[in-house]
């Protein structure tokens, strides 16, 4: 049993009972799904966190991105030898998360260059549905002919009160 605060490693397994979420007992890698409603389950080591990537430099982001790949490449070599490491997992996802701090921090800069240029690139465009992107803006639904406008002032609309 998981004793309270116990550090767990990061290669421990245990098998877990699906109603009550409680670790029963330990296992070896050989005992899977004893019964329908018991699993084993591989503790994964946290990630990288997102908030923490989004205050490093694009040169911080791109080194670790180099250090994560070298990682993955060795794990990939142990896999040979080791059938299961949960770790691999981990390192992928962590790969995924600084590519798109990565991305995000690009559009953002490219975003900041166009503001307030007369055209944007598309892919930075409002998506909207065709429809939304080809309809005619408020201010170009407002504007009216200069005979629209003389029709208007000369025929306003009528008021009328009904006498008791």
């Amino acid at each position: 049993m998981l004793k309270e605060n116990e550090p767990i490693k990061n290669e421990q397994r245990f098998l877990i009972d699906k109603s009550s979420l409680i670790p029963i007992k330990y296992t070896d890698y050989n005992i899977m799904n004893i019964e329908m409603n018991i699993y084993e389950v591989k503790l994964q080591e946290a990630g990288v966190k997102a908030y923490e990537l989004r205050t490093k430099s694009k040169e911080q982001l791109q080194e670790q991105l180099v250090d994560l790949k070298k990682e993955l490449a060795q794990l990939k070599v142990q896999k040979l030898t080791r059938p299961s490491l949960p770790k691999i997992h981990t390192v992928r996802k962590n790969i995924a998360r600084v590519l798109t701090i990565i991305n995000l921090q690009q559009r953002e800069s490219v975003r900041a260059f166009y503001k307030g240029k007369k055209y944007s690139p598309k892919d930075l465009r409002a998506k909207k549905t065709r429809a939304l992107r080809r309809a005619l803006t408020k201010n170009e639904k407002s504007l009216t002919t200069e005979k629209a406008k003389k029709a208007a002032i000369a025929n306003p609309a009528r008021k009328f009160a009904i006498k008791a």
